[in-house]
């Protein structure tokens, strides 16, 4: 077999899609994942795949995960074949009567009767990890997210590429939070799915360092800082070295020095296709926008405190679009107004990278209507606050999901 040659940043980008399996009439998760890939693999499998789309399973058995095969640049394209695989895999569930659903937290599942855990490959894995964290939570079986991998070949693009995506994950949630929803009621929380995700391993502290990532130079700072510890607190769990400390590390942009990628793990799933490949557009442009040192310099980004950055995330991962702005935070981006408020914020930046790097018609329609109506929490919740009821709201959702289209409250 042909290694395939180094990927340079900016050239592809692997995009990761996961969504829950429930029951059609009752909406109920329906731990079936396994069903569903051996039906379309003709044999027990954990992976499936169907061209430019694989399918695999994750922790927990109702939950299915479509990623492009291989990183790829067209987004367009991409949008295309995750939405005839969504369709795909609607009609292999009928079967069960069951269908995908899409946002980023099961409204009312109760993980704690609910969970059923991935049994087959892998599962000595999942089961060492139930047994360090106890996976029946909100923060391990009730939680869906759509991840972006960003290619870099060598430290001098790692440390410019890790720079800029440790700087965009307090925005992630003002675009793409989905989650205002659990036990069947609001959690008062824009992106109640991040939250657990903050805090699901916090007995160690050091795996997911609080979402944001310290800046990092390279592979021998990023071992000493990050994997070294991680293997520390480990080691008295994992004497037989099943559990590597590279993919144990769960920040939200997490470096992987073995594949040449950083992945952002901090957008949850959208409601179709459509908005996953916008917003990861939208991202993939301001990481560039940063990379490229357009409204400030690698010193200045590298600099910027990781507890100021936490403080941030917190404040929108919370609030959303009634988030106070960082004011120090929007001057990286060459923007001084100490009056503008996040929606000001938003639509300057998009104004300054549609100018930079332009978006396509469809994508800037997207961005717009985000801008105007909300992220999907948000749309959800002015659903639910006009009298909709939940399970109308999902079967909404689920059937958005089917035909790629947005989200109207």
């Amino acid at each position: 077999m042909t290694e395939r040659p180094a990927l340079h940043l900016f050239q592809a980008y692997g995009i990761e899609l996961e969504y829950m399996i429930i029951d059609r009439e009752t909406l109920k998760v329906r731990p079936i994942a396994d069903l569903l890939l051996q039906e379309m693999a003709g044999e027990p499998t954990g992976d499936f795949e169907n061209g430019s789309v694989t399918w695999s399973n994750e922790l927990v058995k109702h939950v299915v995960e479509l990623k492009c095969t291989d990183p790829t640049a067209d987004l367009i394209q991409l949008e295309k074949d995750f939405q005839a695989n969504v369709q795909l895999a609607n009609k292999c569930l009928e079967k069960w009567n069951a269908c995908l659903l899409p946002s980023a937290a099961h409204p009312f599942m109760d993980p704690l009767k609910d969970t059923v855990l991935w049994d087959l490959d892998y599962n000595d894995v999942y089961s060492r990890y139930n047994e360090i964290f106890d996976c029946k939570g909100h923060g391990w079986s009730n939680l869906q997210s759509t991840h972006i991998n960003f290619p870099f070949s060598g430290d001098e693009e790692f440390r410019k590429l890790h720079a800029a995506c440790r700087l965009v994950l307090p925005l992630v949630p003002l675009l793409a939070a989905s989650s205002p929803i659990l036990d069947k009621a609001p959690t008062g929380l824009t992106d109640t799915r991040l939250q657990f995700y903050r805090d699901n391993q916090k007995k160690f502290p050091v795996i997911s360092n609080g979402i944001i990532p310290d800046s990092h130079l390279g592979l021998a700072d990023y071992t000493e800082k990050v994997y070294t510890p991680i293997a520390a607190v480990l080691a008295p769990y994992n004497s037989d070295d099943l559990l590597d400390p590279v993919w144990v590390n769960s920040r939200g942009a997490m470096a992987r020095f073995d594949r040449g990628s950083i992945e952002i793990r901090v957008m949850d799933i959208q409601e179709c296709p459509a908005m996953d490949m916008t917003i990861s557009t939208f991202l993939i442009s301001l990481v560039r926008y940063l990379v490229e040192e357009v409204s400030c310099d690698f010193v200045d980004q590298y600099a910027f405190k990781t507890s100021e950055l936490k403080d941030f995330l917190n404040e929108t991962m919370s609030f959303g679009k009634h988030s106070k702005m960082n004011t120090a935070y929007a001057r990286l981006f060459g923007i001084n107004d100490n009056d503008l408020d996040i929606e000001g914020f938003l639509t300057k930046v998009l104004t300054e990278l549609h100018g930079t790097y332009p978006f396509n018609n469809e994508d800037l329609i997207r961005l717009q209507y985000l801008l105007r109506f909300g992220n999907l929490s948000e749309r959800i919740m002015e659903s639910y606050n006009n009298g909709i009821s939940i399970d109308q709201i999902y079967r909404n959702l689920a059937d958005c999901l089917d035909r790629n289209h947005p989200y109207s409250a």
